[in-house]
């Protein structure tokens, strides 16, 4: 598991033995007693303060090999066989390929100094292994491996945890002179063995020649060491100006970025707000379209009613004239009877007959005057509901044509809702599209840099090669010439 990925523990994880739960209590600690950070993670702080002790230790010994992080560094297994040799000068790492030789080193420091399995080869030689477990690693690496140094070495390494280039330097020098002065004095002990007392005489004065004559070539050396080291703060410098200049590119790329999320969010907004502004309008046209519908209805429904009152109205007046009509024919016929009473008081025989008849003729009249009344009722209320039913005919055919224009204002709202929709999806995918080919671009791009920076770093690193077979090329000639001077 991932200790970059885990979350933070509590007592029942721990109790019920939570992996992803207990490995932050686990890097907590490490961080703390093993790395020495002054987080409950791993800082900046401790990991360059580790990345300065392991680049002294590696100094000792070798100009060349350096790291600069904990996951590029490592990966292809010099940095672990350059620490390894340290303890051990005659050790060299076996493998086919990078991964073999990283795990070669891996077993080393498990079987020969203890120190417990937390890193995966393949991962370190893909530069994808997990940075914490790393770091607690490799301090663990540099602890059993600090104290194969002698006294001044620790010391250096145990003060502030940052020696500089010319501490480093010093220790070389020192270690290469005491190995020299040590074969001076054996060689001297077996001249001096071998030799007459007059010889004996020869050989001292020649071995203080020869003693001088090296003198002048480690003052030669020491004016080469510090041409070197002067080379290598120059290196140095315009690595880390190249650095900057490749942040400075990162951040104005970065800035690049945010600007252009920033005004495609701003267009989303504007997007988003016309939107919204398009519903409100349509909202607002749908409710007055409803108002409209209200309006005309009531209107309707006036005339309606307006209508049936005028209707009523004719039909009171007519009934008033059928009233006056039979009130007038009754005043008449009254008249009638008086006139005719008073004729036919002088013939009472012929005046009874005659209102018999009358009477009859006058009941007659009634019937057909009641007859006709009753037509003209029947009349009037078949008219009335024929009126009534061509009014809701009329109404059935308006609510059938308002239905349908709704239905065709919501086919049409759909319509455009779908093709609102497959636009934001077209336009969606465009982005997605964009996206993925400036991520593949900034990818090949980082590649590309990363591939030119090896191919720098090993081109250093062999002409390093050259100058210092070189060096010794030419030390051995020097020997060789004393030799024969000698």
């Amino acid at each position: 598991n991932s200790l970059s990925n885990a979350t933070q523990p509590n007592a029942q994880d721990i109790f019920y033995g939570n992996l992803n739960a207990v490995l932050p209590l686990i890097l907590s600690l490490a961080s703390k007693y093993q790395c020495k950070s002054t987080t409950h993670s791993i800082d900046r702080r401790a990991k360059n303060d580790l990345i300065s002790k392991i680049n002294t230790l590696l100094s000792i010994d070798y100009d060349v090999v350096r790291i600069e992080d904990f996951k590029h560094s490592f990966t292809d297994g010099t940095v672990l066989e350059a620490l390894l040799q340290t303890r051990d000068a005659g050790f060299v790492c076996e493998g086919a390929n990078e991964v073999d030789k990283i795990q070669y080193c891996i077993n080393t420091f498990e079987q020969k100094y203890n120190v417990p399995l937390m890193v995966n080869a393949e991962n370190i030689a893909a530069g994808k292994g997990d940075e914490p477990c790393m770091v607690i690693w490799m301090s663990m690496c540099f602890e059993v491996l600090s104290k194969a140094l002698n006294v001044s070495v620790a010391k250096g390494l145990e003060g502030n945890g940052k020696p500089g280039v010319d501490e480093s330097k010093k220790l070389h020098e020192e270690k290469m002179k005491r190995k020299e002065m040590e074969q001076g004095q054996t060689k001297k002990k077996d001249l001096a063995s071998s030799m007459s007392p007059r010889s004996k005489v020869e050989g001292e004065v020649n071995w203080e020649r020869s003693r001088v004559e090296q003198e002048r070539e480690e003052e030669k050396e020491k004016k080469r060491e510090e041409t070197r080291r002067v080379e290598e703060e120059k290196r140095k410098a315009d690595k880390e100006e190249a650095e900057r200049q490749r942040q400075i590119e990162l951040k104005r790329k970065q800035e690049e970025e945010e600007k252009r999320n920033k005004e495609a969010e701003q267009k989303r907004e504007e997007e988003a707000a016309t939107e919204r502004k398009r519903q409100e309008e349509e909202k607002l046209r749908a409710e007055e379209e409803k108002k409209r519908q209200e309006e005309r209805i009531k209107v309707e429904e006036e005339k309606k009613r307006k209508k049936e009152e005028e209707e009523r109205i004719i039909a009171e007046e007519k009934r008033k004239e059928a009233e006056e009509t039979e009130k007038k024919k009754q005043e008449e016929e009254i008249r009638r009877k008086a006139e005719e009473e008073r004729r036919l008081e002088a013939e009472k025989a012929e005046e009874e007959r005659k209102k018999v008849e009358a009477e009859r003729i006058r009941r007659a009249e009634e019937e057909k005057l009641k007859e006709e009344k009753k037509k003209q009722e029947e009349e009037r209320v078949k008219a009335e509901e024929e009126k009534k039913r061509q009014h809701e005919e009329r109404i059935k055919v308006e609510e059938e044509k308002r239905r349908k224009e709704e239905e065709d204002r919501i086919v049409e709202e759909q319509r455009r809702k779908e093709a609102e929709e497959e636009r934001k999806k077209k336009e969606e995918e465009e982005r997605r599209i964009a996206e993925e080919k400036r991520r593949e671009e900034e990818e090949a791009e980082k590649k590309k840099q990363e591939e030119e920076n090896r191919r720098k770093a090993e081109e250093e690193k062999r002409r390093e090669e050259e100058r210092i077979k070189i060096e010794q090329e030419n030390k051995i000639q020097e020997q060789e010439r004393i030799k024969l001077e000698e």
